[in-house]
């Protein structure tokens, strides 16, 4: 029997990204899911019941020298039941690396959704860790203990490979989780008004920063015309990443810019549907399901020529790819968007939807991860 299990690092994060895959798999196979819900709601833990998805409880590894115990309750919870195991995230496939030898019978999949920033940081912590890394993925292709590498987009496959040196595993391009094109249907706009959007996490890897200087820059410049800014997204403050406070409170207290805290991903429609232009700043990717969304609401989008970024956006189809080198590439970006007639912002907000309709819908997603599990 095809039993799939997912070892994942955060069921918040699975149900905002990956809960409908997984439901859609699950009407083919039994799927199961390994991670903490310690202290997640017992109504959110329902929707993954609900969908007919097993949750299996492990706790969270609290550091680094907390990974030989989080190995140790992993390899417990991996047995023979499962007949794929699908590691998702560099950290969880690195654990997967680790355990290989442990689970012959099972295939296990390396599922990349994105290196993380962290990944290309050069101090002494990250670079030891990369050290590691290198080793025991290493010895793991070389005795063909892993069945495929999962990434999102070729440039992460491009990195991975040559941080590796060798690479004689499959490997596969899923661009991401899918998108339920009737939860996020196409709605046509009007552009009287500019209304710009962003959802995502409140870090600086994510250009949060940039976008702020981009948007008064074309405030101030454009004294005759109407812009609002929405940002989105989850603060938390424990993050090194995250934007610093004096950011936060400069977005808090602006009269131009609605700023939504961790709001719940159901609402986040609501938000797209007062905007009509979306922004997308990140430095890098796996692949933007929050871009997405919006794309299939029927939004341009305003996407950097970063890895990740631009797979989002068909340049002058369906959007603008801006030059993130250029620190007015932003600015230069909006000011040809802000350009266009109504007719061209309209076009180009129904290539967004046909764009994940053909390349990034749950079905067509699903039917690839199918694929790869029945082979």
């Amino acid at each position: 029997m095809t039993h799939i299990c997912f070892v994942i690092n955060d069921y918040n994060f699975l149900l905002t990204h990956r809960l409908d895959l997984l439901e859609n798999l699950a009407n083919s196979f039994k799927v199961s899911v390994i991670c903490n819900i310690k202290n997640i709601d017992k109504d959110k833990v329902i929707l993954a019941e609900k969908a007919n998805i097993n949750i299996i409880q492990i706790n969270k590894r609290n550091g680094l020298f907390d990974s030989f115990r989080y190995k140790k309750d992993l390899l417990i919870k991996l047995n023979s039941q499962f007949s794929h195991i699908f590691f998702v995230t560099l950290e969880q496939s690195f654990f997967g690396a680790l355990l290989a030898k442990k689970i012959l019978k099972q295939k296990k999949y390396f599922v990349l959704s994105g290196l993380g920033h962290n990944f290309f940081k050069k101090n002494i912590k990250n670079r030891s860790i990369k050290i590691l890394q290198r080793l025991f993925f290493r010895l793991a292709f070389k005795k063909n203990l892993v069945s495929g590498v999962i990434f999102q987009n070729i440039h992460d496959s491009y990195e991975f490979k040559s941080f590796q040196n060798i690479f004689l595993t499959p490997e596969y391009i899923i661009k991401g989780n899918g998108i339920n094109v009737d939860k996020f249907p196409y709605m046509e706009r009007n552009f009287q008004e500019f209304h710009f959007c962003y959802t995502g996490r409140l870090v600086k890897s994510k250009g949060i920063n940039k976008l702020i200087e981009a948007y008064d820059y074309l405030s101030k410049k454009y004294l005759n015309m109407k812009f609002h800014l929405s940002i989105c997204g989850i603060y938390d403050e424990s993050d090194h990443d995250s934007i610093d406070i004096n950011t936060l409170k400069k977005l808090e207290n602006s009269e131009s810019i609605s700023l939504h805290r961790n709001v719940v991903h159901t609402e986040v429609l609501q938000i797209l549907k007062q905007a009509n232009i979306f922004i997308l700043p990140s430095v890098r990717e796996g692949i933007s399901k929050s871009a997405l969304e919006a794309a299939s609401t029927g939004m341009p989008i305003l996407a950097a020529d970063n890895p990740g970024t631009c797979e989002v956006v068909k340049n002058r189809v369906n959007g603008l790819i801006y030059s993130d080198k250029n620190n007015l590439g932003l600015n230069l970006a909006l000011e040809e968007i802000i350009s266009l007639s109504e007719g061209e912002l309209i076009k180009y907000g129904r290539s967004s939807r046909e764009f994940i309709e053909s390349t990034f819908s749950l079905k067509q997603i699903t039917r690839e991860y199918l694929d790869v599990i029945r082979q």
